[in-house]
């Protein structure tokens, strides 16, 4: 019959006996640390974290401790464990729990002169030293980096909001529209300046993520929105229509980098992902919300590139349509005098076109006297061509998009 094991100082305790009993009547090689899960699970103390990933229940944190403790420390006084039975590896304020299976193994019940018998004839273990749970000293270096992560990315979500409320303040109105955006992102502030980060979980994080995704979403609109508009008609649309559009895309600009970098160290949505990636909660709803954040900063990469192009082809034609280059001007007035006064000025004799327009008389040596000078004025796939090139540094190009202040229209937020 086996022996009733008893915890330090002579207490019965239901979890180490359970345990023990199995080490004893089991094989070595029979024994399975599912078994010995499942002693600590029955009696309430492990729940699952995402796959196959057992940790103890909050609620009875302390009380599971110390049934592992004496479990651990009746494996060494009764079976000879060099080490730990159950392992402990705390994440944050989580304990992972895991079953050594070579301990297991090992266990081998100890002669009688490890045990002295009760008035009743049980067994009991000699009083024993509590065993303290180890954690490595790279495990508090990962510790101490990771919640320093935590409160730097946390700071930089509410320097984020604090930077929006102040610009969306700054902006002509007093529209139901801003009023409902200034009051979400006080609360989203407000919310962040409140977490414990020692305890914080991904329900202090969600609603800032929510406010991403609404933010990426409302940006994707406005940017679909300007291209088809733009696209379909942008020879017919007025200077005020484009000043209005470059106002917004100036707005949304700001948006983008306010959430976006290059430089992933750098970006909000990168950092926060990071974040909401390593918190201790359930790994399910862990992986889902990092999905959202980087289906977010994909869909700001793709809007800050179409901010580009949609935004130069708008400026060219505001600038052509506001002033035309001037060299365009001069060449105007040079074709308007050959024209007016049929008199040849610098044709280019070089020009594979010219010997068949000498053959063609003063008429088509004319002709080509004009085109030669069409085809030297700026137009405006030649701008764009430029300009792209130029402005491939985006960190100053939404600068260059404002339009002169007396035509600025009213601005929209994205």
């Amino acid at each position: 019959m086996p022996c009733e094991y008893l915890a330090p100082n002579n207490q019965k305790d239901p979890v180490l006996n359970e345990t023990l009993q199995y080490v004893e009547d089991t094989g070595s090689k029979e024994r399975t640390p599912e078994f010995i899960m499942g002693v600590l699970d029955n009696n309430g103390f492990l729940m699952e974290l995402g796959e196959n990933q057992p940790v103890l229940v909050k609620e009875v944190e302390e009380e599971g401790l110390a049934a592992i403790r004496n479990i651990n420390e009746g494996a060494r006084r009764y079976f000879g464990a060099t080490n730990d039975l159950i392992k402990l590896r705390q994440a944050g304020n989580i304990y992972h729990v895991e079953v050594d299976t070579s301990v297991l193994k090992k266990m081998e019940l100890k002669d009688d002169g490890t045990l002295f018998q009760t008035s009743d004839g049980k067994a009991e273990v000699k009083e024993a030293r509590p065993a303290e749970v180890e954690t490595p000293t790279e495990a508090g270096s990962a510790l101490a980096a990771r919640q320093k992560f935590m409160k730097e990315t946390t700071d930089m979500l509410i320097l984020n909001l604090q930077k929006q409320i102040d610009r969306l303040e700054r902006t002509p109105g007093e529209g139901e529209v801003k009023r409902q955006r200034l009051a979400e992102m006080s609360v989203l502030k407000r919310q962040l300046d409140r977490i414990e980060l020692e305890k914080a979980n991904l329900d202090d994080y969600m609603d800032f993520v929510r406010f991403v995704e609404g933010v990426t979403s409302r940006a994707r609109t406005l940017i679909n929105k300007i291209n088809d508009s733009y696209t379909e008609d942008y020879q017919n649309t007025s200077q005020e229509e484009r000043a209005k559009m470059l106002k917004d895309l100036t707005e949304l600009k700001k948006t983008i980098d306010a959430f976006y970098n290059d430089n992933n160290s750098r970006s909000l949505i990168n950092n926060l992902q990071k974040l909401v990636a390593g918190l201790d909660d359930i790994q399910e709803d862990l992986d889902e919300t990092v999905v959202i954040l980087q289906n977010a900063a994909s869909d700001m990469a793709d809007i800050n590139d179409q901010f580009l192009d949609t935004g130069l082809e708008i400026q060219v034609d505001y600038l052509l349509s506001f002033a035309p280059p001037q060299i365009n001007v001069e060449l105007d007035q040079k074709i308007a005098r050959i024209q007016n006064t049929r008199r040849l000025s610098g044709i280019n004799r070089f020009d594979p076109r010219y010997l068949k327009a000498r053959r063609g008389g003063l008429d088509a040596l004319i002709d080509l006297n004009v085109k030669q000078l069409e085809e030297k004025k700026i137009g405006r796939d030649s701008i764009l061509k430029e300009l792209r090139q130029t402005h491939k540094d985006q960190s100053r190009i939404s600068a260059f998009f404002s339009p002169p202040a007396a035509i600025q229209t009213e601005k929209t937020t994205s």
